[in-house]
């Protein structure tokens, strides 16, 4: 029926696309399997073609070795037959010395020829060994590998179970340290309830020794309670005593520390100077007059330098302080301007004249006057004013400055100077400084009689201003000269312009009273303070006295010590009682916990044993894995112990075989040598000796490059037949996937009642694979209906294009470097300083 018909062709056409769609993934992977093998294939080839390149090379250069040996060969035959000839004609006697030496000769050479090849053997024997010792040791290293990575396994699965062991021990231990946990918990408890009853014990004799001594005390002589009372009284006594000595020797010391004063010798007073001061107001005074009233100042003014010759006391803080005298800052100079100003008005104040004051003003003149000394410079070029070069003091410079600041210029009225030698250590300090002015200041008081007549002292005095209030500033300048400028406090002589010179913001200045007069009130307040305090020490010692023997007399010293000793007692059964209930909660805290963990053993040992069955199922496979190991290394050991057997017994065959060539070698030297020796007057035996001795050295090259080439020649010969059989397996494969593949073909053909699907007609599904000498490539073609039509090889001549070797040319530099030389010119230099008691002082 045609819809019976419709039905089984549309059966059909689906029955047959499942048969096409599965026979198309054979194809697939049958192409695959082709393209895989044929990629082998084609690589075994390709290496086989390299071994047999090698071989074809190491062969030719073989044949061409031998055809060189065989040249020198005849080339020596023919010259041992040219010397035979020669030796025909020589004479009998020499003819036959040389016959024999030439049969020696030529047995000796063939012995070098057989021992040559001998060696050549054993050479390739001794390198076939090393290349199987280098491989068996691989496999003893590789062995030894997996042998040391097995014992660390077995070592830490040992460990696992053993600490497994250990863990399932343990839990089972849990049991008895709960037992022996509650056993010491309860002798614990008695431990406690004894070291209780011990402690009841000892604080009710406590109770008791207090209650005697109590009782003691109350029923003890009232002297007891008087004697201590006394006691009590007098070391409060000497207490406070001790205490009014101690403060006044702090405040004894606070102002001699604090006292910076000029001590006056008996007579030098204003009286000494009236002469001095009537000459200096007599306009008419001569030079002799001022001599004059000099020398009755000396004798008492003199003694001024050895009173104060310890008068300056530096503290530590000016000790401390670093100071640049050359430039000092505006708080250094204040402070040494105050210093002085102190010093000068200690002396001023005991002659009842007005102290030296110190304004913003003063301090600004002082710094302006020794900017012009070191602003000078002579025609030679050098700096600053030097007042013992020039014989006094640069008065065009201090009239500058003084009008400056608005000050009478007219002359120097104003400065006392110091120079160099004064200030010691170049001034590095505070302390440094003040003890240089302090020096000069004692000089110009008491020492400037010798040419001055005393005129500092006049002028520091305040005698020359006539008890008028004067204004002081004080610096140094770079050659460490001291420069002291006074101003007087008048408008009319001194001050033209007071705008410029301010006198009445005064800075803070003592006023030279000095503390000598505290000092001496205090040390006489202090000695009869010493005396109030040694009475009040001997009072303490005579109540001490007295309480004793009261003491001793009411006998309460022995109940005290058995008050004592039963505290020690109640102390000790205190701690004891406190040490066991610590150590009754620590056991008890302990057996809890112990109890806890005896719970969950149970559940830990169950899990624990399963883990160390696992562990030691485990320890035994590794165990058997590293014993076969064990015993791969043992076999691996032999072998290699009888290749190292079979090498030591080539290497002596080569020992033996290179001392025989040797041996040999040095008879043909020697043969040859004797040869020579001969004396032959023919000329065509000697011709035809050096003609031999030529071929011989020609035929010892060509042999050793003979014996070169074979050795080079067997071993490409190994490499070729290494890299044919790979090649003849991968073909094996090859042509085994072709068969595979044609027989799915093949059935595909066979169901070709409908037209199968065209994917692959008319496909090349093999790529071409190269044979020896040419590129193969193997084929197999389809119609469009899928059927395999004539296979067919295709030969195609492979060309391989010579490329020229890439080379890379460098460009070469020379490069130099020269270090350059340096030459010190040494610069000597000295410096000269007089010594301390060699610098001069001068006082300007």
């Amino acid at each position: 029926m045609p819809g019976n018909s419709l039905t089984a062709t549309a059966h059909a056409d689906q029955n047959n696309s499942v048969i096409t769609s599965n026979l198309t993934d054979q194809l697939k992977a049958a192409q695959a399997k082709v393209d895989a093998a044929q990629a082998t294939y084609n690589q075994a080839l390709t290496d086989f073609q390299k071994t047999q390149t090698d071989l074809m090379t190491n062969t030719t250069s073989l044949k061409s070795a031998q055809k060189a040996l065989d040249q020198a060969n005849q080339a020596l035959n023919s010259a041992k037959s040219d010397l035979s000839a020669a030796q025909k004609n020589a004479s009998p006697e020499d003819a036959q010395k040389i016959k024999d030496l030439g049969d020696q000769l030529t047995a000796q050479q063939q012995l070098i020829m057989k021992t040559t090849t001998d060696l050549s053997t054993a050479q390739a024997q001794a390198k076939t060994l090393a290349s199987q010792l280098v491989d068996g040791q691989s496999t003893i290293d590789s062995i030894n590998q997996q042998i040391t990575s097995l014992k660390s396994k077995v070592s830490q699965g040992a460990d696992d179970v053993n600490k497994l062991n250990k863990e399932l021990s343990d839990l089972d231990h849990i049991n008895q340290d709960v037992t022996s946990a509650t056993t010491k918990v309860t002798d614990d408890q008695s431990a406690v309830d004894s070291a209780t009853a011990k402690l009841t014990d000892a604080k009710l004799k406590v109770t008791t020794s207090q209650t005697t001594l109590d009782e003691a005390k109350k029923t003890a002589s009232s002297q007891i309670s008087t004697a201590q009372t006394q006691l009590d009284n007098a070391k409060k006594a000497q207490t406070d005593a001790q205490t009014v000595v101690d403060q006044t020797k702090a405040s004894i010391a606070a102002l001699e520390a604090d006292n910076i004063s000029i001590k006056l010798p008996t007579g030098y007073n204003e009286a000494l100077f009236q002469q001095l001061a009537d000459v200096i107001h007599n306009q008419n005074a001569t030079q002799q007059m001022y001599d004059d009233a000099s020398k009755a100042i000396n004798p008492i003014a003199n003694l001024g330098v050895d009173l104060n010759a310890n008068g300056y006391t530096p503290t530590a803080t000016d000790k401390a302080q670093q100071v640049n005298m050359t430039s000092l800052s505006a708080a250094d100079q204040l402070a040494l301007t105050q210093f002085t100003a102190e010093l000068i008005n200690s002396a001023r104040v005991q002659f009842g004249y007005p102290a030296l004051k110190v304004t913003q003003s003063s301090l600004d003149f002082a710094k302006a006057v020794i900017e012009q000394y070191e602003q000078y410079s002579d025609a030679n070029g050098k700096k600053t004013w030097d007042i013992s070069a020039k014989g006094g003091h640069y008065n065009e410079g201090i009239e500058k400055a003084a009008s400056q600041y608005g000050l009478n210029d007219a002359g120097n009225y104003y400065e006392d100077a110091g120079t160099a030698g004064y200030i010691l250590n170049q001034g590095k300090t505070m302390a440094d400084l003040k003890q240089g002015i302090f020096t000069a200041v004692i000089d110009m008081l008491f020492n400037d009689g010798n040419g001055e007549d005393y005129l500092h002292a006049t002028s520091l005095l305040g005698i020359n201003a006539g008890k008028v209030t004067e204004f002081l500033g004080v610096g140094t300048d770079n050659l460490d000269q001291i420069h002291l400028e006074l101003v007087p406090d008048d408008t009319r002589a001194y001050i033209k312009d007071p705008t410029k010179f301010d006198t009445t913001n005064t800075l803070p200045v003592p006023d030279g009273t000095g503390n000598d007069q505290k000092v001496k009130d205090l040390q006489a307040k202090l000695t009869d303070q010493q005396k109030s305090l040694s009475d009040a020490t001997q009072a303490v010692t005579d109540a001490q006295t007295n309480l004793d023997t009261v003491t001793k007399a009411g006998d309460i010293s022995k109940l005290a010590d058995q008050l004592t000793a039963a505290q020690g007692a109640q102390k000790d059964a205190q701690d004891a009682a406190d040490k066991a209930n610590s150590q009754l909660t620590a056991d008890t805290d302990s057996l809890n916990k112990l109890k806890a963990q005896q719970t969950d053993s149970q559940q830990q040992k169950v899990a624990k044993q399963q883990a160390l069955d696992d562990a030691q199922k485990t320890l035994t496979a590794t165990q058997t894995d590293l014993a076969a190991e064990q015993t791969k290394l043992a076999t691996a050991t032999s072998n290699q112990a009888g290749l190292q057997k079979s090498q030591s017994t080539v290497n002596q065959t080569l020992n033996d075989l290179n001392q025989k060539l040797t041996t040999a070698n040095t008879a043909v030297s020697t043969l040859t040598k004797q040869l020579n020796n001969i004396k032959d007057a023919d000329s065509t035996l000697t011709k035809a000796q050096t003609t031999l001795d030529a071929a011989q050295v020609k035929l010892d090259a060509a042999t050793k490059q003979y014996t070169n080439a074979s050795q080079n020649t067997q071993a490409a010969q190994k490499a070729n037949d290494v890299a044919q059989a790979k090649r003849d397996q991968a073909k094996e494969e090859l042509d085994a996937t072709l068969v595979a593949f044609k027989k799915i073909q093949s059935e595909n053909g066979s169901n070709s009642g409908t037209p199968t699907n065209n994917l692959i007609g008319n496909q090349t599904v093999v790529s071409s694979a190269p044979s020896t000498n040419n590129e193969t490539g193997v084929s197999i073609n389809q119609d469009s209906n899928g059927k395999t039509t004539n296979p067919s090889v295709n030969v195609n001549v492979a060309r391989t294009k010579k490329v020229a070797p890439f080379k890379v040319y460098a460009k070469q530099a020379l490069y130099r470097y020269t270090s350059p030389s340096f030459k010190k010119k040494a610069t000597e230099f000295s410096i000269t300083q007089s010594e301390p008691g060699e610098m001069r002082r001068h006082l300007l």
